[in-house]
């Protein structure tokens, strides 16, 4: 510990107060005095970007690390109590998908503000006794910090500073829902908090669990900056910390000091393949879901000449922006139980320009019937083509998830029962979407497929009708009171 060694305390003061890796090693001696800090690279350079963060070089910053490596500490404890330090004044809200974990973070904060070296370091911070709760508290010239949740909300409260840490619990990211709830609750109530919309700033520290999850999602915007630091170096990367460059080499681990070649074998080891990618690496796009594999699509060199159904299944998009879900759409042709898919569309229109893709789509294929979801532009949909005479059919999910109706259909695709037919330009995005469902960013195409598995195994079609013998089999014999040759049939009279 060498502050303890300092001689000069006005120094080890001024230290504290201006530099904020300084901080770190001082204030987490104090929420984990059995523990040694190592300082390591991955350390300095979080400590670096979080200090243009405080000075408002950075409005908009992004933190993707593995677990247990610091990041709420350093973001969601010591930021804060340092920037308060600072400026009393400031307020902040630090926001998490758990109450209990956000309730945490301001337990510490106030644990550090407490302490006697803190105010020698920042006199002029002082914590309110009017106003000190687990959740929240007030210095005494108006700077807060004010913790919560996501189902909590935080109307009423404003913030020169946004925290979220961990926005989604990872039991959570295949739901859709929950991921969507979240990225709603940034959007439309969160990011309104800022009390100064160009001077505020928001950090989002999270550990990557689905393409489509809350940095997923803002990093479709260019205003954000994001530090993404993968357990293990998958690529040679050159990090800029002040005057110095950390060179991080491929294969190279980002704590070495707590994670020797037994410990990252034994992590591996224990940790599903899955949320080694997403949580540990921060590659969600390296997920697949091992529900179904490529092996599981058999391929066809070419159409069907005979079937007995030809289906189109529409899935369509509400809205054609460049950042919004695909319209999709699966043809097949049904042979017995298999499904031959001769061609898949995948795009983003208006519903005008859905109807010019349907139209021709539908003139090409001559479908026997049309599905689409009975939701959305699905009815728009259904009646267009309806009016020009096909024949439609509306699919209710009967309020079953995606995944539960892909699990439903789980053995007709591993029974190979969905075969694709070539040429098939279409294919490798239709199979990357199926194996990394749920994981993957979009999932329209897999909509598609699985209403139509679900209707067809629903509504199979008659069974044929056996007219002739020629091919070996018995002929069909007339009802004993229908033979003519039966006398004992009934006779009109």
């Amino acid at each position: 510990m060498w502050w303890i060694k300092m001689p000069n305390r006005d120094l080890l003061i001024a230290i504290l107060h201006e530099d904020f890796l300084a901080f770190v090693e001082r204030a987490f001696a104090e929420v984990e005095p059995r523990v040694t800090l190592a300082v390591e690279d991955y350390i300095r350079l979080l400590a670096h970007e979080l200090t243009a963060l405080a000075a408002g070089d950075t409005k908009r910053l992004i933190l993707s690390l593995p677990p247990r490596h610091l990041k709420s500490l350093l973001t969601s404890v010591f930021l804060p109590a340092w920037m308060l330090g600072r400026d009393p004044r400031l307020r902040f809200i630090i926001v998490s998908h758990q109450m209990d974990l956000a309730t945490l973070f301001s337990r510490l904060i106030r644990q550090i503000i407490a302490s006697d070296w803190y105010a020698e370091v920042f006199p002029r911070t002082r914590l309110s006794s009017d106003h000190n709760t687990a959740s929240e508290f007030i210095t005494t010239v108006g700077g807060s910090v004010r913790a919560t949740s996501i189902n909590a909300g935080v109307t009423g409260h404003g913030a020169d500073v946004i925290i979220v840490d961990d926005p989604l619990d990872a039991h959570d990211a295949t739901s859709e829902v929950a991921r969507t709830n979240v990225i709603a609750f940034f959007n439309q109530a969160l990011i309104s908090r800022l009390d100064d919309p160009k001077s505020g700033r928001i950090v989002v520290v999270a550990q990557r669990l689905h393409d489509e999850d809350l940095p997923g999602h803002l990093l479709h915007s260019d205003v954000w900056k994001h530090v993404c630091l993968p357990f293990i170096a998958t690529e040679d990367t050159k990090y800029e910390i002040g005057n110095t460059l950390w060179h991080r080499s491929i294969g190279d681990v980002l704590s070495p000091a707590r994670f020797g070649p037994n410990d990252i074998a034994a992590t591996r080891e224990d940790v599903p393949s899955h949320v080694f990618a997403t949580q540990w690496q921060q590659q969600p796009t390296a997920v697949t879901s091992h529900w179904v594999s490529e092996s599981d699509f058999p391929r066809a060199p070419s159409w069907p000449p005979n079937y007995s159904r030809c289906i189109m299944s529409w899935d369509p998009a509400l809205k054609s922006g460049s950042h919004s879900d695909y319209s999709a759409c699966v043809i097949a042709r049904e042979v017995q139980q298999r499904l031959f898919i001769v061609n898949v569309w995948r795009g983003r229109e208006d519903f005008e320009g859905l109807c010019r893709v349907g139209d021709r789509l539908a003139d090409v294929w001559k479908p026997t019937y049309i599905l689409t979801e009975d939701t959305a532009l699905g009815p728009a949909l259904a009646e267009h083509f309806a009016r020009i005479g096909y024949r439609v059919v509306q699919v209710g999910t009967k309020g079953r998830s995606k995944a539960d109706r892909f699990q439903a259909n789980l053995a007709r695709l591993k029974a190979g029962d969905v075969v694709l037919c070539e040429p098939a330009p279409w294919a490798s995005v239709f199979i990357d979407e199926m194996v990394r469902f749920p994981f993957h960013a979009f999932d329209d195409q897999v909509d598609a497929l699985i209403q139509l598995l679900t209707w067809t195994r629903e509504n199979p079609p008659p069974p044929p009708r056996i007219i002739a013998s020629s091919l070996g089999l018995r002929p069909r014999q007339p009802h004993p009171m229908r033979d003519p040759k039966n006398f004992m049939r009934p006779r009109l009279r």
